[in-house]
């Protein structure tokens, strides 16, 4: 496989394999339970409503204030609106938002983990002076813990979430600022990650390189579809040491 100077690397489903769900009723009926502690008067229902409602308020704006089909807003100013100006028994807001948010997260996740790969190939990419950079459309406040309790946060030489920068994939202005910011080449690197319509996408729209890792285990037919419409038809791989081999 080429060997490229920079490797930018999706998160979710390339390296943590994770799968959350924020259908289940039973989670926002004890949610609700929470947020009453602190002067609601929530049911399950209607958080979950306020929730979603926000949630597409808030993107709006920011859409409108970017001009981008690809807002991404900062998830942790949602838990704070839906207190509705209660503030009963709290005294550090931003320590309550964050605990919150994390709190969110956990209960909505139902799995969580690295892939085999992942580490043996980050570390072994950085044993040979590659460069590592993290291009992930995520929430900071959820994202940042679950990197570190995996081992995985100081191992990247840049890292870009979408929440941090109101912008998200494939909107090429994400990796771009990626590629200034740390002034990596286009030509020099390559985007790995396990969705066309994003990590693809916007690795073509900046002229960098693409591999697709597949980890849904689509069929070739499937992925040849799914690449219909770029400029390029990506290698897939399947393990992410794979991009250790050597070779054309």
């Amino acid at each position: 496989m080429k060997q490229y100077k920079n490797y930018i690397f999706d998160l979710y489903g390339t390296l943590i394999n994770i799968h959350t769900n924020q259908k289940w009723p039973y989670f926002w009926k004890k949610m609700a339970e929470y947020y009453n502690c602190f002067g609601t008067s929530y049911t399950g229902e209607s958080l979950r409503e306020a929730y979603e409602r926000i949630c597409r308020e808030k993107e709006a704006l920011l859409r409108k204030e970017l001009g981008t089909d690809w807002p991404e807003i900062d998830i942790a100013g949602v838990f704070a609106d839906l207190l509705a100006g209660s503030r009963e028994g709290i005294t550090d807001m931003d320590q309550w938002v964050t605990d919150t948010a994390r709190f969110f997260r956990i209960l909505t996740r139902f799995r969580y983990g690295l892939y085999p790969g992942t580490l043996p190939a980050l570390r072994e990419l950085k044993e040979r002076g590659r460069g590592v950079y993290l291009l992930s459309n995520a929430q900071r406040v959820f994202t940042e813990p679950e990197m570190k309790v995996k081992g995985i946060w100081d191992i990247f030489d840049g890292i870009f979430i979408s929440s941090d920068r109101r912008i998200r994939k494939p909107d090429p202005a994400f990796m771009k600022d990626l590629l200034s910011e740390y002034g990596l080449m286009a030509g020099d690197s390559v985007m790995i990650g396990n969705e066309y319509g994003s990590d693809m996408k916007i690795a073509a729209e900046c002229g960098v390189d693409g591999i697709f890792l597949n980890t849904d285990r689509h069929s070739p037919e499937k992925c040849r579809v799914l690449a219909r419409g770029l400029p390029f038809v990506p290698p897939v791989i399947e393990d992410l040491r794979d991009l250790l081999s050597e070779g054309p």
